[in-house]
Protein backbone atom coordinates (compact mmCIF):
# COMPACT_ATOMS: atom_id res chain seq x y z
CA UNK A 1 0.00 0.00 0.00
CA UNK A 2 1.43 3.60 -0.75
CA UNK A 3 -0.54 6.84 -0.37
CA UNK A 4 -0.09 9.89 -2.40
CA UNK A 5 -0.57 12.44 -4.95
CA UNK A 6 -0.45 10.27 -7.89
CA UNK A 7 -2.20 12.92 -10.67
CA UNK A 8 -1.40 16.43 -9.20
CA UNK A 9 -5.11 17.32 -7.70
CA UNK A 10 -3.67 18.35 -4.50
CA UNK A 11 -5.10 15.32 -2.88
CA UNK A 12 -3.91 11.73 -1.86
CA UNK A 13 -4.65 8.32 -3.86
CA UNK A 14 -4.46 5.45 -2.09
CA UNK A 15 -2.34 2.85 -4.42
CA UNK A 16 -2.94 -0.84 -3.45
CA UNK A 17 -1.23 -4.18 -4.76
CA UNK A 18 -2.02 -7.73 -5.20
CA UNK A 19 -0.22 -10.19 -6.25
CA UNK A 20 -0.82 -9.27 -10.33
CA UNK A 21 -2.54 -5.94 -10.38
CA UNK A 22 -2.10 -2.11 -8.94
CA UNK A 23 -5.29 -0.28 -7.98
CA UNK A 24 -6.09 3.45 -7.34
CA UNK A 25 -8.74 4.61 -5.09
CA UNK A 26 -9.71 8.14 -4.22
CA UNK A 27 -11.63 7.92 -0.32
CA UNK A 28 -14.82 9.62 -0.21
CA UNK A 29 -15.85 9.67 3.75
CA UNK A 30 -14.76 6.59 4.78
CA UNK A 31 -15.24 4.77 1.95
CA UNK A 32 -12.53 3.98 -1.22
CA UNK A 33 -13.57 4.13 -4.99
CA UNK A 34 -11.45 2.52 -7.37
CA UNK A 35 -10.63 5.14 -9.98
CA UNK A 36 -7.89 3.07 -12.37
CA UNK A 37 -6.42 -0.81 -12.28
CA UNK A 38 -3.54 -1.97 -14.18
CA UNK A 39 -2.81 -6.36 -14.49
CA UNK A 40 0.52 -7.52 -14.63
CA UNK A 41 1.04 -11.13 -16.57
CA UNK A 42 0.27 -13.88 -14.35
CA UNK A 43 4.32 -15.13 -14.59
CA UNK A 44 5.41 -11.89 -12.12
CA UNK A 45 3.93 -11.42 -8.32
CA UNK A 46 4.53 -7.86 -7.20
CA UNK A 47 5.85 -8.07 -3.79
CA UNK A 48 6.68 -4.08 -3.21
CA UNK A 49 5.12 -0.77 -4.71
CA UNK A 50 6.91 2.40 -3.58
CA UNK A 51 5.81 6.13 -5.34
CA UNK A 52 7.89 9.26 -5.47
CA UNK A 53 7.63 12.40 -7.71
CA UNK A 54 11.41 12.02 -8.90
CA UNK A 55 10.88 13.65 -12.23
CA UNK A 56 9.03 16.32 -10.65
CA UNK A 57 5.74 16.82 -12.78
CA UNK A 58 3.32 17.10 -9.45
CA UNK A 59 2.71 13.73 -9.89
CA UNK A 60 3.87 10.63 -7.79
CA UNK A 61 5.29 7.66 -10.03
CA UNK A 62 4.46 4.44 -9.19
CA UNK A 63 7.35 2.16 -8.71
CA UNK A 64 6.33 -1.81 -9.00
CA UNK A 65 8.81 -4.06 -7.90
CA UNK A 66 8.40 -7.28 -9.53
CA UNK A 67 9.88 -10.54 -9.70
CA UNK A 68 9.08 -14.09 -11.12
CA UNK A 69 10.37 -17.49 -9.20
CA UNK A 70 14.37 -16.78 -10.43
CA UNK A 71 15.07 -12.51 -11.65
CA UNK A 72 13.22 -9.08 -10.58
CA UNK A 73 10.56 -7.77 -13.78
CA UNK A 74 10.07 -4.05 -12.61
CA UNK A 75 8.15 -1.15 -13.91
CA UNK A 76 7.66 2.34 -13.12
CA UNK A 77 3.86 3.93 -14.00
CA UNK A 78 2.32 7.37 -13.83
CA UNK A 79 -1.70 7.82 -13.47
CA UNK A 80 -2.85 11.01 -15.08
CA UNK A 81 -6.11 10.82 -13.57
CA UNK A 82 -7.97 8.73 -16.38
CA UNK A 83 -5.04 6.40 -18.10
CA UNK A 84 -1.50 4.66 -16.68
CA UNK A 85 1.67 5.81 -18.76
CA UNK A 86 4.21 3.78 -18.98
CA UNK A 87 7.19 5.11 -17.82
CA UNK A 88 9.83 1.86 -17.66
CA UNK A 89 8.87 -1.98 -18.46
CA UNK A 90 11.21 -5.02 -18.00
CA UNK A 91 13.34 -3.60 -15.49
CA UNK A 92 15.74 -6.39 -14.60
CA UNK A 93 15.92 -4.87 -11.12
CA UNK A 94 14.20 -4.54 -7.35
CA UNK A 95 13.23 -1.30 -6.99
CA UNK A 96 12.55 0.69 -4.02
CA UNK A 97 11.84 4.29 -3.30
CA UNK A 98 13.77 5.41 -0.13
CA UNK A 99 14.67 8.00 2.21
CA UNK A 100 17.99 9.58 3.27
CA UNK A 101 17.98 11.98 5.31
CA UNK A 102 19.62 15.03 4.33
CA UNK A 103 19.27 14.14 1.00
CA UNK A 104 15.44 12.98 0.22
CA UNK A 105 14.04 10.41 -1.45
CA UNK A 106 15.74 8.85 -4.00
CA UNK A 107 15.17 5.53 -6.24
CA UNK A 108 17.54 2.46 -5.25
CA UNK A 109 18.04 -0.78 -7.01
CA UNK A 110 19.46 -4.36 -6.53
CA UNK A 111 20.15 -7.27 -9.12
CA UNK A 112 19.87 -10.80 -9.12
CA UNK A 113 22.77 -12.99 -9.18
CA UNK A 114 23.95 -16.24 -11.78
CA UNK A 115 22.96 -17.97 -8.46
CA UNK A 116 21.56 -16.39 -5.45
CA UNK A 117 18.11 -14.21 -5.68
CA UNK A 118 19.39 -11.01 -5.02
CA UNK A 119 23.43 -10.41 -5.29
CA UNK A 120 25.65 -8.24 -3.08
CA UNK A 121 25.32 -4.35 -3.43
CA UNK A 122 22.34 -1.93 -3.58
CA UNK A 123 22.77 1.42 -5.90
CA UNK A 124 21.08 4.41 -6.20
CA UNK A 125 19.24 4.65 -9.70
CA UNK A 126 17.61 7.05 -12.33
CA UNK A 127 15.14 6.26 -14.91
CA UNK A 128 16.25 8.14 -18.34
CA UNK A 129 14.18 6.89 -21.14
CA UNK A 130 12.72 4.08 -20.05
CA UNK A 131 16.57 2.63 -18.65
CA UNK A 132 17.30 2.58 -15.31
CA UNK A 133 21.32 4.00 -14.87
CA UNK A 134 23.10 3.06 -12.21
CA UNK A 135 24.42 5.41 -9.65
CA UNK A 136 26.86 4.89 -6.41
CA UNK A 137 26.50 2.21 -4.56
CA UNK A 138 25.18 2.67 -1.20
CA UNK A 139 26.10 1.75 2.22
CA UNK A 140 23.33 -0.48 4.01
CA UNK A 141 25.45 -2.52 6.38
CA UNK A 142 25.25 -5.65 3.49
CA UNK A 143 21.54 -5.45 3.47
CA UNK A 144 19.10 -5.82 1.41
CA UNK A 145 17.00 -3.50 -0.68
CA UNK A 146 14.13 -4.37 1.47
CA UNK A 147 15.56 -4.99 4.61
CA UNK A 148 15.96 -1.54 5.72
CA UNK A 149 15.47 2.31 6.06
CA UNK A 150 18.10 5.19 6.88
CA UNK A 151 18.08 7.56 10.45
CA UNK A 152 19.51 9.86 12.32
CA UNK A 153 18.96 8.22 15.47
CA UNK A 154 21.15 9.87 18.25
CA UNK A 155 21.09 13.51 15.77
CA UNK A 156 24.70 13.56 15.37
CA UNK A 157 24.63 14.18 11.49
CA UNK A 158 25.22 10.47 11.01
CA UNK A 159 23.22 7.89 9.99
CA UNK A 160 22.27 4.57 11.23
CA UNK A 161 20.72 1.64 9.60
CA UNK A 162 17.43 0.40 10.97
CA UNK A 163 16.21 -3.36 9.64
CA UNK A 164 14.31 -6.19 9.66
CA UNK A 165 16.36 -9.75 8.92
CA UNK A 166 14.81 -12.77 7.82
CA UNK A 167 14.35 -13.70 11.52
CA UNK A 168 11.71 -10.98 11.96
CA UNK A 169 14.26 -9.71 14.41
CA UNK A 170 14.75 -5.57 14.74
CA UNK A 171 18.02 -4.37 13.69
CA UNK A 172 20.25 -1.35 14.09
CA UNK A 173 23.97 -1.37 12.68
CA UNK A 174 25.96 1.01 11.37
CA UNK A 175 25.88 1.50 7.60
CA UNK A 176 29.49 -0.54 7.60
CA UNK A 177 27.25 -3.09 8.81
CA UNK A 178 28.58 -3.16 12.57
CA UNK A 179 25.88 -4.14 14.75
CA UNK A 180 24.45 -1.50 17.12
CA UNK A 181 21.65 -4.00 18.88
CA UNK A 182 19.11 -6.36 18.08
CA UNK A 183 15.69 -6.86 19.43
CA UNK A 184 14.54 -9.99 21.87
CA UNK A 185 10.98 -9.70 20.08
CA UNK A 186 9.87 -10.41 16.93
CA UNK A 187 8.53 -7.19 14.83
CA UNK A 188 7.66 -6.77 10.99
CA UNK A 189 6.67 -10.58 9.62
CA UNK A 190 5.19 -10.54 6.43
CA UNK A 191 4.02 -13.46 3.96
CA UNK A 192 5.45 -11.71 0.25
CA UNK A 193 8.36 -13.09 -0.53
CA UNK A 194 10.68 -13.55 -3.80
CA UNK A 195 12.07 -16.87 -5.18
CA UNK A 196 9.84 -19.96 -4.21
CA UNK A 197 9.06 -22.30 -7.28
CA UNK A 198 7.85 -21.56 -10.93
CA UNK A 199 5.57 -23.95 -12.22
CA UNK A 200 8.93 -25.60 -14.49
CA UNK A 201 10.76 -26.15 -10.97
CA UNK A 202 8.03 -27.39 -9.39
CA UNK A 203 7.02 -30.26 -11.66
CA UNK A 204 11.00 -30.85 -11.71
CA UNK A 205 10.81 -31.18 -7.97
CA UNK A 206 7.70 -33.61 -8.00
CA UNK A 207 9.79 -36.07 -10.11
CA UNK A 208 12.76 -36.09 -8.69
CA UNK A 209 11.68 -35.64 -4.74
CA UNK A 210 13.79 -32.25 -4.98
CA UNK A 211 12.81 -29.61 -2.49
CA UNK A 212 11.34 -25.95 -2.80
CA UNK A 213 12.92 -23.42 -4.45
CA UNK A 214 14.44 -20.44 -2.53
CA UNK A 215 12.37 -17.64 -0.74
CA UNK A 216 13.94 -14.22 0.45
CA UNK A 217 10.87 -13.07 2.57
CA UNK A 218 10.31 -8.75 2.30
CA UNK A 219 10.26 -7.48 5.45
CA UNK A 220 7.09 -4.56 6.44
CA UNK A 221 7.53 -1.11 6.44
CA UNK A 222 9.81 0.71 8.55
CA UNK A 223 8.30 4.25 9.00
CA UNK A 224 10.65 6.74 10.34
CA UNK A 225 9.23 9.97 11.82
CA UNK A 226 9.69 11.97 14.88
CA UNK A 227 6.81 11.25 17.07
CA UNK A 228 7.54 13.02 20.50
CA UNK A 229 8.63 16.15 18.92
CA UNK A 230 12.10 15.84 20.73
CA UNK A 231 13.75 16.10 16.99
CA UNK A 232 15.05 12.70 16.92
CA UNK A 233 13.27 10.32 14.44
CA UNK A 234 11.29 7.32 16.13
CA UNK A 235 10.77 4.08 14.22
CA UNK A 236 7.28 2.92 13.79
CA UNK A 237 6.91 -0.39 12.88
CA UNK A 238 4.27 -3.63 12.80
CA UNK A 239 4.58 -6.63 15.04
CA UNK A 240 2.53 -9.61 13.58
CA UNK A 241 1.91 -12.16 16.18
CA UNK A 242 2.63 -15.54 15.57
CA UNK A 243 4.69 -18.77 16.98
CA UNK A 244 4.09 -20.67 14.32
CA UNK A 245 6.05 -19.27 11.83
CA UNK A 246 8.87 -18.66 14.05
CA UNK A 247 9.42 -22.59 14.27
CA UNK A 248 7.94 -23.45 10.17
CA UNK A 249 10.71 -21.01 8.41
CA UNK A 250 9.14 -21.71 4.91
CA UNK A 251 5.04 -20.85 6.54
CA UNK A 252 4.74 -17.47 7.41
CA UNK A 253 1.41 -17.08 8.86
CA UNK A 254 0.34 -13.67 11.00
CA UNK A 255 -3.25 -13.97 12.31
CA UNK A 256 -2.89 -10.69 14.37
CA UNK A 257 -0.62 -7.93 15.14
CA UNK A 258 -0.12 -4.40 16.31
CA UNK A 259 1.57 -0.82 15.63
CA UNK A 260 4.40 -0.32 17.71
CA UNK A 261 6.27 3.74 17.92
CA UNK A 262 10.42 2.99 19.11
CA UNK A 263 12.70 5.49 20.12
CA UNK A 264 16.21 5.16 20.63
CA UNK A 265 18.01 5.58 23.61
CA UNK A 266 21.72 5.40 22.77
CA UNK A 267 21.59 2.04 23.35
CA UNK A 268 18.52 0.26 22.51
CA UNK A 269 14.85 1.08 20.88
CA UNK A 270 12.46 1.10 23.80
CA UNK A 271 8.52 1.36 23.29
CA UNK A 272 7.00 5.11 22.72
CA UNK A 273 3.58 3.82 21.73
CA UNK A 274 1.42 0.70 20.08
CA UNK A 275 -1.78 0.52 18.98
CA UNK A 276 -4.54 -2.28 20.52
CA UNK A 277 -4.40 -5.47 18.75
CA UNK A 278 -5.52 -5.79 15.37
CA UNK A 279 -7.06 -9.04 14.27
CA UNK A 280 -6.10 -9.83 10.95
CA UNK A 281 -2.84 -10.38 8.98
CA UNK A 282 -0.89 -6.42 9.11
CA UNK A 283 0.35 -6.60 4.90
CA UNK A 284 0.78 -3.07 5.45
CA UNK A 285 0.60 0.74 6.66
CA UNK A 286 1.39 4.55 6.60
CA UNK A 287 1.49 7.02 8.27
CA UNK A 288 0.79 10.56 6.97
CA UNK A 289 2.23 13.77 8.40
CA UNK A 290 3.32 14.77 11.65
CA UNK A 291 1.24 18.10 13.22
CA UNK A 292 2.14 19.37 17.04
CA UNK A 293 0.10 21.96 18.43
CA UNK A 294 -0.07 23.22 22.11
CA UNK A 295 -2.40 21.69 24.47
CA UNK A 296 -5.59 24.14 25.51
CA UNK A 297 -3.63 25.26 28.79
CA UNK A 298 -0.80 25.66 26.80
CA UNK A 299 1.35 23.71 29.30
CA UNK A 300 1.70 20.54 27.18
CA UNK A 301 1.86 19.72 23.11
CA UNK A 302 -0.41 17.51 21.24
CA UNK A 303 1.17 15.54 18.24
CA UNK A 304 -1.54 14.52 15.72
CA UNK A 305 -1.26 12.25 12.80
CA UNK A 306 -3.25 9.74 10.44
CA UNK A 307 -2.20 5.70 10.10
CA UNK A 308 -3.74 3.94 7.94
CA UNK A 309 -3.15 0.37 8.42
CA UNK A 310 -3.77 -2.58 5.42
CA UNK A 311 -5.25 -5.54 7.22
CA UNK A 312 -6.17 -9.04 5.61
CA UNK A 313 -9.52 -9.99 7.42
CA UNK A 314 -10.80 -13.51 8.20
CA UNK A 315 -7.22 -15.12 8.30
CA UNK A 316 -6.87 -17.48 10.47
CA UNK A 317 -3.74 -20.41 10.90
CA UNK A 318 -1.73 -21.23 7.62
CA UNK A 319 -4.84 -20.39 5.04
CA UNK A 320 -4.40 -17.00 5.36
CA UNK A 321 -5.88 -16.78 1.46
CA UNK A 322 -8.97 -18.52 2.25
CA UNK A 323 -12.04 -16.35 1.79
CA UNK A 324 -9.82 -13.66 3.08
CA UNK A 325 -11.33 -9.95 2.88
CA UNK A 326 -9.08 -6.59 2.55
CA UNK A 327 -9.74 -3.78 4.69
CA UNK A 328 -7.85 -0.38 5.30
CA UNK A 329 -7.91 0.59 8.76
CA UNK A 330 -7.71 4.02 10.02
CA UNK A 331 -6.06 5.29 13.26
CA UNK A 332 -6.20 8.82 14.25
CA UNK A 333 -3.40 9.47 16.57
CA UNK A 334 -3.40 12.48 19.20
CA UNK A 335 -0.45 12.17 21.33
CA UNK A 336 0.27 14.19 24.51
CA UNK A 337 2.58 14.89 27.05
CA UNK A 338 6.45 15.42 26.91
CA UNK A 339 7.23 12.33 25.22
CA UNK A 340 4.09 11.87 22.70
CA UNK A 341 2.47 9.33 24.97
Amino acid sequence: MEIGDVDADGQDEFVLASPYDVRIYRKFDSRLQKIGQVSLPHRFSIHGITMADLNNNGRQEIYISAADAKEPNSLVLEWDGKDFAHLADNLSWYLRVIDIPGQGKVLAAQKSGLNTLMAKGVYQVTLNQGQLMKGEALQTGGLNLFDFSFADLDGNGGLEVVAINQADKLLVLTPAGKLLWTSDEYFGGTTRFVGGESAEDLNKDLEHGRNEGARIYIPARIVIRDMNNDGLPDVVVNKNLSSASRILSRVRSYPSGEIQCLTWNGISLTELWRTRKIDGYISDYQLGAVHTEPTKDGKGQTINAELNVGVVLNSSGFDILSNADSAILTFPLHLTGEEGK
